[in-house]
């Protein structure tokens, strides 16, 4: 009997002693955790500059109060043929092992884009700790630059930079691409790539970063790019669920809320000829109501409701015309023929793109007005009325 516990516990015990970690385990001080991947065009051929941000290591209480001014994040950069050669050259700047799996955005500088996104796909697919879902973006200028300015939004530029893409996806789906969306665009000939670009907006006191616009691109390379107001015209043709449109009129400014904002694209292939026909359904609630003097609220619903569908119908068709110029289908129309149409597809998606610089777009938009917002008058609609 005791030979029989005797065997047992010894069994526990080893069952304990296997059975208590993971083998390939990471104790967090030991490593340098990675928020932020840039990569940029180098100037030597065939080469790139891989940057990181990383924070730093916390201190203690009295230390933080002597180093108010120190950074909490540092940036360190190399330049390499590969990512996973540029890693182990990181080794060598730094005391602790990195960790690319918590990163939360990779961002390219914007010659880099011109060049061609295709040589850097395998990089990211193959490194064992980069993820799909990881936020995507172009740089206003370099990568390396945008991850090492400080802003007083967050003491970590890439939580700056993450809470602009949550901020944006909140609007619209559309606003934001993944490494996972990258490679889907780029490798499908019906829908081409947009990224959200990142630039610098100097303050008085302070840099900020901020969402300055999005990249448009053919096949791999960036060929162009919508100005913010521009990407507003392609989220109101693609949908929406969230922002404000700006609806100036002739005796003043009425700015709405955008409560939903739904798309409906249906190709049409007749004679030969390609077109699409895009339905666009908005509703829409006042926010605010600058001048309109001496009139009434209820009078003016109309005027405005009519208005703003003239706002969507242009911003729509503007930003539509820009995207021909560029032959990028950011909508993804080849996509929808693809679908509809599969045997006229195969005859035409290796000239897609200049076929749809030639498309026709039918375009019909129809809003709507809540009732919240019009409660009663503004002052200045009130004018000299007791």
């Amino acid at each position: 009997m005791t030979i029989k516990r005797a065997v047992s516990a010894v069994g526990l015990l080893l069952c304990i002693c296997t059975l208590a970690g993971c083998w390939d385990a990471h104790e967090l001080d030991t490593l340098s955790i990675i928020a932020g991947l840039g990569i940029d065009q180098s100037n030597t051929q065939g080469e790139y500059v891989f940057s990181v941000e990383i924070g730093k290591a916390q201190k203690s209480q009295i230390s933080q109060n002597k180093d108010k001014q120190e950074s909490a994040f540092l940036v360190l950069s190399c330049q390499s043929r590969t990512m996973l050669l540029a890693f182990e050259q990181f080794r060598l700047k730094n005391s602790r092992e990195l960790f690319l799996h918590p990163n939360q955005i990779v961002i390219f500088g914007k010659d880099l884009a011109k060049k061609g996104l295709t040589p850097l796909i395998d990089m990211l697919l193959r490194n064992h700790e980069s993820r799909l879902e990881v936020w995507t973006a172009v740089a206003d200028g370099s990568a390396a630059d945008i991850l090492n300015t400080k802003t007083k939004q967050e003491p970590i530029t890439a939580a700056v930079i993450d809470r602009l893409m949550q901020n944006a996806t909140s609007i619209s789906n559309r606003y934001t691409t993944t490494v996972y969306d990258m490679i889907s665009h780029i490798e499908d000939k019906g829908t081409a790539l947009i990224m959200p670009i990142i630039g610098k907006a100097e303050e008085p006191e302070s840099t900020s970063l901020q969402i300055s616009g999005s990249a448009l691109f053919l096949h791999d390379k960036m060929v162009g790019e919508l100005s913010a107001d521009e990407t507003l015209g392609y989220l109101f043709a693609t949908g929406m669920h969230d922002g404000l449109l700006n609806v100036p009129m002739d005796d003043g400014t009425a700015v709405m809320q955008i409560s939903y904002l739904f798309s409906n694209a249906k190709p049409v292939i007749s004679n030969g000829s390609v077109s699409v026909e895009l339905n666009v359904q908005a509703l829409l609630a006042v926010g605010e109501l600058l001048g309109f003097k001496n009139q009434s609220i209820v009078d003016l619903m109309p005027k405005i409701r009519e208005a703003a569908q003239q706002a969507i119908i242009e911003k729509i068709s503007a930003t539509f015309k820009k995207a021909q110029s560029y032959k990028t289908d950011i909508y993804g129309f080849g996509t929808m023929i693809y679908r509809q149409y599969p045997q006229q597809w195969d005859a035409m998606k290796d000239n897609w793109d200049n076929i749809f610089s030639q498309l026709t777009l039918k375009l019909s938009v129809k809003a709507q007005l809540s009732n919240t917002g019009f409660v009663t008058d503004s002052i200045e609609m009130k004018g000299d009325k007791p």
